[in-house]
């Protein structure tokens, strides 16, 4: 019983700590870079619905390579209700797992 609650504790303090390194890339100059080369290649425009008067994010397909270390092939540019359709898609695919 004490091992479970370890576990539970330690996998809640790492996705804190992940959470906080995410929070703190976004906002480097090094993410800057890679967001602004992303938004240049999709040509400023959503890769879902092609439309470039919205307001633009650029979404990770993964995580596998974070932190800087992001292909071009890892990221999207989507804008937001896209983004959020593509976050859903990933909840259920992940869901199905």
């Amino acid at each position: 019983m004490i091992r479970r609650g370890f576990r539970s504790l330690s996998k809640a303090l790492w996705k804190i700590r992940r959470k906080a390194a995410y929070k703190s890339f976004m906002r480097s100059p090094e993410w800057d870079a890679i967001r602004r080369a992303a938004l240049e290649r999709a040509h400023y425009k959503c890769r879902r619905c092609g439309l470039g008067d919205r307001v633009l994010q650029v979404h990770h397909k993964n995580y596998t390579r974070f932190g800087g270390n992001e292909l071009s092939i890892d990221l999207e540019v989507l804008c937001i209700p896209c983004h959020k359709i593509a976050d859903w898609e990933r909840k259920r695919a992940k869901k199905r797992r």
